[in-house]
């Protein structure tokens, strides 16, 4: 009996080709673990980079000078920091309270996409949560925050815990409305009325009783004409006559 070769034609020894079969099929298999072995390594490098990138973001959040929360998803409670607590005018050792209501502090109007953000993200389909909304003050007024956040996960991808961080945009949103509003007052108009609409809405967009619209008169910029004057609601020429109230 010849072990290892493969038999062939009408005397050909049956043992031998099962073990040559045998020997074959061992061969496929190994390589077929090798190739599912180098597959899992690579998965298990792509998993722990991700964890680490994840684990970076949540050390930059937790050190940032911004407000931060944190939202524990098997407690589904939210805890905040004392800046966080601070741009609503509230105290700052507040404890963690449930998500709902956490998010009941968002105005109305944002807080079905701060919902959809959150939910998409969880469920994998964001790399980021991201969100400008309105919190509520403690006095009742709004803050405007640009709100981003990442999802921690178990080695197996399931989500445990959301770190976020809110930046307060109030001012960059005032201006913003200031803009829009000029924009909006101004754009059909030309000539004089245009400097007239423009300093009536500079000065109701501002909220202040006193505002102008000047050119410079020379090159040195020595001298200024007033072009527009709007002071205790009344609109003023350039040449000071009352133009309306």
């Amino acid at each position: 009996r010849r072990i290892g070769k493969t038999a062939a034609g009408p005397n050909a020894d049956p043992l031998a080709a099962i073990e040559a079969g045998a020997n074959a099929l061992h061969g496929e298999l190994a390589r077929a673990n090798d190739a599912l072995a180098r597959e899992s390594e690579a998965r298990q490098r792509a998993e722990e980079a991700l964890r680490e990138s994840e684990s970076h973001y949540a050390l930059m959040v937790r050190g940032a000078s911004d407000g931060q929360w944190e939202w524990d998803l098997k407690s589904d409670r939210v805890e905040a920091s004392p800046r966080w607590w601070g741009m609503l005018g509230q105290p700052p050792d507040q404890p963690a309270a449930p998500f709902d209501e956490w998010l009941n502090r968002v105005h109305a109007d944002e807080r079905e996409g701060v919902t959809a953000g959150l939910q998409a993200h969880i469920a994998g389909k964001t790399e980021r949560f991201e969100h400008q909304h309105r919190l509520l003050r403690r006095e009742g007024g709004w803050r405007w925050v640009l709100s981003r956040g990442i999802a921690l996960r178990h080695a197996s991808g399931v989500p445990y815990r959301v770190i976020g961080l809110d930046a307060d945009i109030t001012r960059a949103k005032r201006v913003e409305d200031i803009l829009l509003s000029v924009a909006e007052g101004t754009g059909n108009t030309g000539g004089d009325d245009f400097f007239r609409n423009l300093v009536c809405h500079f000065a109701r967009a501002l909220d202040v009783s006193c505002a102008f619209v000047t050119e410079c008169a020379d090159r040195q910029v020595t001298r200024l004409r007033t072009l527009a004057f709007w002071a205790g609601n009344t609109l003023f020429s350039a040449d000071g006559a009352r133009c309306s109230s």
